[in-house]
């Protein structure tokens, strides 16, 4: 709890634009954080681009084309109300969790985050859009930057 605090309060103060590490935030926020918004998982089976996760290697090209069969065969529930393995997620619990963002502050900390990393990669003069395949993006998500200011 005291490291969720600590990361909460470093992004409400902005300190954590100031490294490196923590500016990889908006990578994790635009991979996970929008995932769980959307479909209620942390990482989605469809979320999974293969250009993103090359180690997945050429296989995971194929599951992605073939997923609604693939998927199926652990059961009929693939982005399916109901029970199992991938299945669509309610309205009804969708709405809870967006409240449970709301309420905890998650959503307004998500905002900070997305305005922050538009301002800083206008700084260092880098694209920035919503999408995922931004120039400011692929930059947090690919290099392993070890800059820090003081």
């Amino acid at each position: 709890m005291l490291i969720s605090a600590l990361r909460s309060l470093s992004i409400e103060s902005g300190l954590y634009m100031k490294s490196s590490r923590g500016r990889q935030m908006y990578a994790l926020k635009k991979i996970i954080g929008d995932s769980v918004l959307a479909t209620g998982y942390c990482v989605h089976a469809d979320a999974v681009d293969p250009l993103l996760f090359p180690e997945q290697g050429p296989v995971w090209e194929w599951v992605m084309k073939h997923r609604p069969e693939i998927y199926n065969r652990f059961g009929d529930s693939y982005n399916k109300e109901g029970k199992g393995a991938l299945r669509s997620i309610p309205g009804e619990s969708m709405d809870e969790l967006r409240r449970i963002f709301e309420i905890t502050g998650t959503s307004r900390r998500f905002t900070k985050i997305e305005e922050d990393a538009e301002e800083y990669a206008g700084t260092i003069q880098m694209d920035y859009d919503e999408t995922l395949w931004n120039e400011y993006f692929l930059a947090q998500y690919s290099k392993n930057i070890t800059d820090h200011e003081s």
